[in-house]
């Protein structure tokens, strides 16, 4: 029996009856041996889109491109009635809010949608103002 069938047989013997305790022994591994996710970089400043012939420019009240190291910004085109079907700029913070947004565009029951619509504001854990 190799070490490792020997932790997984005492790991089993461990977890008998209500109790799920684990005494199972590892070493210490080093940081940078597991932790294989991208390097913080420092924040950046938003992108600004110059105006682009025969499209109408995002109208959010926030422009959330700036550089993220966990979220996947998204710019895209978009069309809706209630601009006469101009094609105008849609910029989500996430995948997520992207994919709401195109659901919401697909229905033909919305007449229009707005990303960034509003800013919050907020303290921060400082005390200082945040939006």
């Amino acid at each position: 029996m190799n070490t490792e069938q020997g932790l997984l047989a005492r790991d089993q013997s461990i977890h008998a009856g209500n109790r799920r305790t684990t005494a199972r022994l590892h070493s210490q591994i080093d940081h940078d041996t597991w932790n294989l996710s991208a390097k913080r970089l420092p924040r950046a400043s938003a992108i600004k889109l110059r105006d682009l012939h025969g499209i109408l420019p995002f109208d959010g009240k926030r422009n959330p491109s700036s550089r993220s190291n966990t979220s996947q910004k998204v710019f895209f085109t978009y069309r809706t009635p209630a601009n006469d079907f101009a094609p105008e700029i849609g910029i989500a913070e996430s995948a997520a809010e992207a994919a709401v947004g195109i659901e919401a565009l697909i229905s033909p029951f919305v007449m229009d949608v707005a990303f960034q619509p509003l800013a919050v504001g907020f303290r921060d854990e400082r005390g200082a103002a945040r939006s």
